[in-house]
């Protein structure tokens, strides 16, 4: 996870990926979009810009550290999951109290679909 004003371009998921990253959260900007996604790496940014990146002097990095993300805490041993709707980081602890509810709601999901399509009223096929 990269936080503050950093933009993400095609070097770096080089060096996640040698870090066993799975994916990378940018508190920023990403560019070199056609050749981040040739990549395979996922990458959730805040936006795209056409600048680059190049190194500067830096502090440098660390791994394993909290880091603070779109005002967000996140700890080592969270889950970070993203898809094109957004990201959520979920504590370890949660994450299996959250999982178990996701995976009933998708597998209700193609009922009330198909409660829906017979015209079935929807206050009794949601909860409005």
């Amino acid at each position: 996870m990269t936080t503050g004003t950093r933009r993400w371009a095609q070097s770096p998921p080089a060096a996640a990926t040698a870090q066993g990253a799975a994916g990378v959260v940018v508190d920023g900007v990403a560019t070199d979009i056609l050749e981040l996604r040739a990549t395979g790496l996922p990458v959730f940014a805040r936006g795209t810009s056409c600048l680059t990146t190049k190194r500067v002097r830096s502090a440098g990095s660390a791994v394993n550290v909290p880091v603070r993300c779109g005002g967000v805490q996140v700890n080592p041993g969270d889950w970070v999951l993203g898809d094109d709707n957004g990201v959520i980081v979920l504590s370890a602890e949660a994450a299996a109290d959250v999982l178990g509810q996701a995976l009933a709601s998708d597998a209700a999901e193609p009922a009330l679909l198909a409660r829906i399509a017979a015209s079935e009223p929807l206050e009794s096929v949601l909860a409005i």
